[in-house]
């Protein structure tokens, strides 16, 4: 029997705080890492976070 886990990749389990997504949101960085840029231009969300890669194209910047 053959150890597959070796190349699957990482899935964080781990739920995210709220408040901290939402303070993320406010400045304007990626709700998980915190330090990549979650906009490209005036109200024009980047596809992925370009440190942790996560996906933002979901996230709607005009319903503020």
């Amino acid at each position: 029997m053959t150890d597959q886990t070796v190349n699957m990749p990482h899935v964080d389990t781990d739920e995210r705080s709220m408040k901290k997504s939402l303070l993320r949101g406010w400045r304007r960085k990626c709700p998980n890492c915190g330090a990549g840029p979650m906009l490209k231009s005036y109200l024009k969300v980047n596809d992925t976070c370009t440190v942790c890669g996560q996906e933002l194209f979901h996230h709607r910047a005009d319903d503020g």
